[in-house]
């Protein structure tokens, strides 16, 4: 087991509008092999960053702290417990995060590799699980489409009910609705929503319209 610094201290900081859900599950499966990690959520913070100090060194974004946990954490082997595993964690990590690859090509591929799988590599779960699964919460297609991916559904189903994958999702949800941060549109599909701003019967724009003008452009973009 990993040795626990009791030295150093660990504060992540990260914007309400986009929780480092990778970060977030990964604290939860390495609690208590490292330093806690105090979680501070702000508006309009850009990228998240995690602090040691006193040593002030600094992580930023999301897949870069949740590999950071699940290196620190060995005896969990959430990296691979080979050379081998590792690369074919990094390489599912870079699939999925292929923006050349459409949405359809990887759900076909990961339902083609997983038809004799319980976890995406090796047979436990793996950082690799947690960004595939991340990765399909994350878009609306993927609630339309899974009752046609029988293995992937079947693997998803097992994952998203995992103590700490339900805890984070709790933790997201009410922290939404306390934030006022913006829900998904059912069934949207990212970069083909379109919007209208209906003409005002006055001719004048006013501060009033501001609101619509927000969610136009949030749901556009």
């Amino acid at each position: 087991m990993a040795e626990k610094n009791t030295s150093l201290r660990l504060i992540c900081i990260y914007d309400l509008a986009q929780p480092p859900v990778l970060s977030l599950v990964l604290d939860g499966l390495t609690h208590g092999t490292r330093p806690d990690v105090k979680w501070t959520g702000k508006k309009h913070v850009g990228t998240c960053e995690l602090a040691f100090f006193p040593t002030k060194t600094i992580l930023r974004g999301d897949l870069m702290i949740s590999k950071f946990f699940a290196r620190a954490s060995t005896n969990l082997g959430l990296y691979g417990e080979t050379a081998l595993s590792a690369c074919e964690i990094d390489s599912w990590i870079d699939y999925i995060n292929d923006k050349e690859t459409s949405f359809k090509q990887k759900l076909t591929e990961l339902e083609w590799h997983l038809q004799c799988r319980s976890f995406v590599v090796g047979h436990h779960l793996t950082l690799a699980d947690v960004v595939v699964w991340a990765y399909l919460t994350s878009h609306a297609e993927w609630t339309d489409s899974r009752s046609a991916y029988v293995h992937s559904s079947r693997w998803f189903k097992f994952i998203d009910s995992k103590d700490t994958f339900v805890q984070v999702r709790e933790k997201l949800k009410e922290q939404r609705k306390s934030t006022g941060v913006f829900e998904d549109l059912p069934g949207a599909v990212e970069n083909q929503v379109v919007t209208r701003f209906p003409p005002e019967p006055s001719g004048y724009l006013h501060i009033g319209h501001v609101k619509a003008a927000l969610l136009n452009a949030h749901y556009a973009l």
